[in-house]
């Protein structure tokens, strides 16, 4: 199966945020959304980065301070693993557990298409 096929069966739609965003703004995304994860763009919705809870978890661990006064840009991970649409479900499978991520951006060219999450992976693995 391709990434392209898990795209068009998948409900809803990608979550994004601005890395000005507060972690509060972003708590509260992914609780409105029922997700982990958001792909972090710019004002030109081009993807930046990516932020998921386990770095909001991370974040008040370190500074133990309220989450409205720490921005998204400075808690993502701005080297972001992502795929191609064409991509083999198999092949993300194997880069997911190589790099212990649970959610990647698709991709073609700058173009953000959506986000898989390990789940979908392993809920459409053959």
């Amino acid at each position: 199966m391709l990434i392209r096929d898990m795209l068009a069966a998948r409900k809803g739609k990608t979550v994004t945020i601005s890395g000005q965003a507060t972690l509060a703004d972003l708590a509260d995304l992914l609780i409105e959304q029922d997700t982990g994860a958001a792909v972090v763009v710019d004002d030109a919705k081009k993807m930046i980065g990516i932020i998921s809870e386990k770095d909001i978890v991370r974040a008040i661990a370190i500074h133990s301070i309220h989450l409205h006064d720490l921005a998204v840009e400075d808690y993502m991970t701005a080297d972001v693993i992502s795929c191609g649409p064409d991509e083999d479900i198999d092949a993300l499978s194997s880069k997911m557990g190589e790099k212990a991520i649970r959610h990647v951006p698709v991709v073609d060219g700058d173009t953000l298409l959506g986000i898989i999450s390990v789940g979908q992976v392993l809920k459409n693995q053959g």
